[in-house]
């Protein structure tokens, strides 16, 4: 099976770019998160990547950037998971970073 075949690519993708981000290298974890969000069609693993996008995003000081990101990772995780899934609690943790990164406090 070629690499670009497996199953899981997208959540192999999203680990390597937390990796990279955790280790200080966001600009090598952005194109490998990109891919990841390219290279699947389930919306779980979409919403997963475009919530690490945005953390790495954020820690890049592109909390612009990051804003659409947020709402659709928050959008699938609230239609697939739930409102109180963990993973929608956490992306409406980080979409309460991304508006005070950008100083749009009003929409708290």
């Amino acid at each position: 099976r070629e690499a670009g075949d497996h199953k899981h690519r997208s959540r192999h993708l999203v680990s390597l770019g937390h990796a990279l981000r955790k280790s200080g290298d966001e600009t090598g974890a952005l194109p490998v998160l990109y891919e990841a969000l390219s290279s699947t069609n389930s919306k779980i693993e979409r919403a997963d990547a475009q919530s690490a996008l945005v953390e790495c995003l954020l820690d890049m000081g592109r909390s612009e950037e990051a804003q659409e990101l947020c709402e659709e990772a928050l959008q699938l995780y609230v239609t697939e998971l739930g409102a109180g899934h963990p993973l929608s609690i956490h992306t409406r943790h980080l979409r309460c970073r991304v508006l005070m990164a950008a100083d749009r406090h009003e929409e708290l």
